[in-house]
């Protein structure tokens, strides 16, 4: 019997990969905010920079820096 691949087999059964579904929804999310006015809350918290020092430790990822190191399709 032959192992099929991963990727083959979501392509016979018609299941998505949820690592790409995430990041173009990711894209289609930052596009949305883009369109809104500068005033909007959304956009307001997507460009501002958090005030204060972090904890010690791995600095935890925001938002924004998670969707500049996406690939894109």
């Amino acid at each position: 019997m032959q192992i099929k691949s991963r990727d083959h087999l979501r392509h016979l059964s018609g299941i998505q990969d949820i690592i790409k579904w995430t990041e173009v929804r990711r894209r289609e999310w930052d596009a949305h905010v883009g369109r809104m006015e500068d005033s909007s809350l959304a956009k307001i918290a997507r460009d501002s920079r958090p005030q204060g020092v972090r904890s010690r430790g791995m600095p935890k990822k925001r938002w924004k820096e998670s969707l500049i190191k996406a690939p894109s399709p």
